[in-house]
């Protein structure tokens, strides 16, 4: 029976580098010895910053969870089924033996792959899940059993895109027919409602009676990436500096995809990148063209519009 580890997945040259992946087969990464010599130097180096530099000059990453065109979520192509976990010693101050550890994690049916990270002070892994569309539900079931068993999560890999450094260990534990993973956990979600500021500016008035129309009809303006969600995120940026986080995450919401983290991740890119005159032309674009006019609605009349 084939193994569920040979799969096609994005690696990157080095982990500060999000473009021009190179699609390699998992299972061929996982039993390479190709950096071997660089794993163990990184190893031998005692002080904590230094072997962070070294991995980040020395290794390249695997997104382990699929194919991606970007290191980030949206540019996701194709999941490989299999969920990554990372357990770090420092947070975990029990584990003084990393092969036992190891051993533990072997125990559970999913666990495709376990070995020892390339610091040589954790342990990462593999698991197989059931369904791919609740990546970050898996993971939080993962999170849950892991606990109990007194276990501590690095909570990265709930981001489908996390990256792993390549490291080496020759007694990594393999199994090839691991069962899939049923148990999810469904995180409530966190909606956001229409709210008013007291004595708003103009800018304000007009994007808060957007808005809350925009959740009164619950309307997606953020569908495209590049046309909506950036430009979006670039207009409350420069217009409202911080203080425009939280109508990004209002229109952002209903998207299919929406994810609080991400959002958050988003409106930081924007704060750095909008540094010209302030601006809602796209945001007021996209209202007009789902029959929202922020001038009915300051006086009233919008809602005998729709």
């Amino acid at each position: 029976m084939e193994s569920v580890l040979n799969v096609q997945v994005s690696c990157f040259e080095r982990c500060f580098i999000p473009n021009e992946p190179k699609a390699i087969n998992l299972l061929t990464w996982l039993t390479s010895d190709k950096y071997k010599e660089q794993v163990a130097a990184i190893r031998r180096e005692p002080c904590n910053e230094a072997r962070k530099k070294l991995k980040r000059i020395l290794l390249p990453v695997v997104a382990a969870s699929g194919q991606f065109t970007y290191r980030d979520e949206k540019y996701l192509t194709q999941h490989s089924g299999l969920l990554q976990f990372d357990i770090d010693q420092k947070e975990n101050l029990h584990l003084t033996n990393l092969a036992e550890a190891r051993q533990l994690l072997s125990k559970l049916p999913y666990v495709a792959y376990c070995g020892i990270s390339v610091s040589g002070q954790g342990i990462w892994g593999l698991v197989r899940i059931s369904d791919t569309s609740l990546h970050s539900e898996h993971f939080e079931y993962l999170f849950k059993v892991l606990s109990e068993m007194g276990l501590k999560l690095d909570r990265g890999p709930q981001n489908v895109a996390s990256a792993r450094y390549y490291s080496y260990d020759p007694d990594a534990y393999f199994n090839h027919q691991a069962e899939p993973m049923q148990g999810f956990i469904q995180a409530p979600k966190e909606e956001y409602y229409a709210t008013r500021t007291a004595s708003p500016t103009d800018d304000q008035a007009k994007v808060e009676a957007c808005i809350n129309e925009i959740i009164r009809q619950r309307i997606d303006i953020t569908s495209s990436y590049h046309k909506d969600w950036l430009p979006i995120g670039c207009n409350f940026a420069s217009t409202f500096g911080k203080s425009g986080r939280i109508y990004f995450h209002r229109v952002s919401q209903f998207h299919t995809g929406y994810s609080k983290r991400e959002t958050n991740k988003q409106y930081d890119r924007c704060l750095k990148i909008s540094k010209g005159a302030a601006t809602l032309g796209t945001f007021m674009k996209r209202c007009a063209e789902n029959g929202i006019n922020y001038t009915d609605l300051l006086t009233g009349t919008q809602q005998d519009k729709v």
